[in-house]
């Protein structure tokens, strides 16, 4: 299971030297609403006030949210360790993703 989450991070850290991961609140908030964002990543340590508030933003803009289990790796995965939220903002990076994620859990999202 863990390798399926390196993959992850792996391409997550692919994505933002790709300058297509936007990180922190304000800008992944920002980036939901302009519609620029195609999957929004949160990490499981989130508080549920902040899960269900970027779930609402997702939800009524059509945009995937993916939340992923880990101990603090998200943020380590692309070298910022107090990072527990990002969006994705290219459809292909979002499809490698999902592709990783889908190897995990052997369905879709």
């Amino acid at each position: 299971m863990m390798k399926i989450y390196n993959r992850i991070y792996n391409t997550l850290g692919i994505c933002r030297k790709a300058g297509k991961l936007v990180l922190g609140t304000a800008a992944v908030e920002k980036s939901i609403l302009t519609q620029k964002a195609k999957l929004v990543v949160l990490s499981s340590s989130v508080s549920q006030r902040t899960l269900k508030k970027y779930q609402t933003l997702c939800d009524d803009k059509n945009i995937d949210i993916l939340i992923i289990d880990d101990n603090n790796c998200l943020g380590k995965s692309i070298g910022r360790d107090g990072i527990k939220i990002m969006a994705i903002t290219d459809h292909n990076f979002k499809k490698m993703v999902y592709e990783s994620y889908n190897d995990k859990s052997g369905g879709e999202l």
